[in-house]
């Protein structure tokens, strides 16, 4: 799967990944210039940024392993603050999936421009809980 673009009215379609794996849930920044995505083109689901013409895809997340059986843990599902400062996205890291923000890249893409790691937003108890995983 791959990331696409249109004009408004549907027409003038361009595509704007085109890497192995899936690249999905697409997530437009509010100023229009950057759009947030997962992938796994690097085997793993992480979150990805590109510009709006899909140049500089830079990779924002690196899950960690799971200590006891040294799987990858997931991450999608990204959405931008409204400030366009932080971007919110869910993660499995903490053992089931919850929401997770972190400092949005600025607009050449640096991965953690301000040095700090995700930071999780919610904390489902219970271990039966499926946890939240689709921040809007």
């Amino acid at each position: 799967m791959q990331v696409f673009s249109s004009d408004s009215q549907g027409g003038q379609v361009r595509q704007l990944t085109n890497s192995e794996g899936n690249n999905v849930f697409p997530a437009w920044s509010f100023d229009g210039k950057r759009i947030a995505f997962a992938s796994n083109r690097t085997g793993q689901f992480e979150i990805w940024v590109m510009d709006a013409d899909g140049n500089n895809q830079k990779q924002l997340t690196f899950a960690p392993a799971d200590p006891q059986t040294q799987a990858q843990w997931s991450n999608g599902v990204p959405a931008w603050s409204p400030d366009g400062t932080r971007l919110a996205f869910g993660s499995a890291r903490s053992g089931k999936f919850e929401i997770w923000v972190m400092p949005a890249p600025g607009p050449q893409a640096q991965v953690n421009a301000d040095g700090r790691e995700p930071q999780p937003l919610t904390t489902t108890p219970g271990p039966d809980s499926q946890g939240s995983n689709a921040p809007s």
